[in-house]
């Protein structure tokens, strides 16, 4: 579902056939933000994700995290990155 979410915000490369577990790896390389950036941006936001090379963003779900808690989470993706101009 999250990945499904990222896949819709333009900006975001994410192999969607590379999501196979609750681990979503994306390229945020596009967006003009830097990993580190982006990671402080969100967190300030409610959303933890840690930089994962040059140019993407690792996201993992859990158990507790329901479909409510990924309905939010594509919310502040797309605050942050969907109408990111530079």
């Amino acid at each position: 579902m999250l990945g499904q979410m990222i896949s819709q915000i333009p900006k975001i490369k994410i192999d969607l056939t590379s999501v196979q577990t609750n681990i979503i790896v994306f390229d945020i390389s596009r967006t003009g933000i830097k990993p580190e950036q982006a990671m402080v941006k969100l967190a300030k936001k409610g959303l933890w994700v840690v930089p994962f090379g040059a140019s993407q963003l690792r996201a993992v779900t859990h158990l507790d995290v329901n479909d409510e808690d990924i309905a939010r989470a594509g919310e502040i993706l797309r605050s942050v990155f969907g109408n990111y101009t530079g």
